[in-house]
């Protein structure tokens, strides 16, 4: 096996694509956005391991209690009633079933108010 610098994720989705590679790793929801914006999204397969949780974030004003309340509670309910599950299979179905980690997360992420 030998591995190939590519200088940013374009470049190794073209790696791919040219089979100059047989894998890119990065973050899963880079891959996932690489992969649907690619000319035929069909043509790339997520491998099922994951070797690293990469937690997400939302940036919000500082001081701004109400607004970060707001959207906790919004997202909780989210996770908490799996309606974040619909708006998963709307953006990354097409990639295939939701995983058990993926589940796992929305679980966890999802108490109570």
């Amino acid at each position: 096996m030998q591995l190939i610098p590519v200088k940013d994720h374009a470049e190794g989705r073209a790696a791919i694509e040219n089979k100059t590679a047989d894998a890119y790793a990065s973050d899963r929801d880079i891959l996932i956005g690489l992969a649907l914006t690619a000319s035929d999204p069909a043509r790339f397969a997520l491998g099922d391991r994951y070797f690293s949780y990469e937690p997400y974030a939302l940036m919000l004003r500082r001081g701004d209690v109400e607004f970060r309340l707001a959207v906790n509670r919004s997202l909780a309910r989210l996770y908490r009633t799996g309606d974040v599950l619909d708006i998963y299979q709307r953006w990354f179905g097409s990639l295939g079933t939701t995983t058990a980690l993926v589940l796992a997360t929305y679980a966890i992420e999802g108490p109570t108010e």
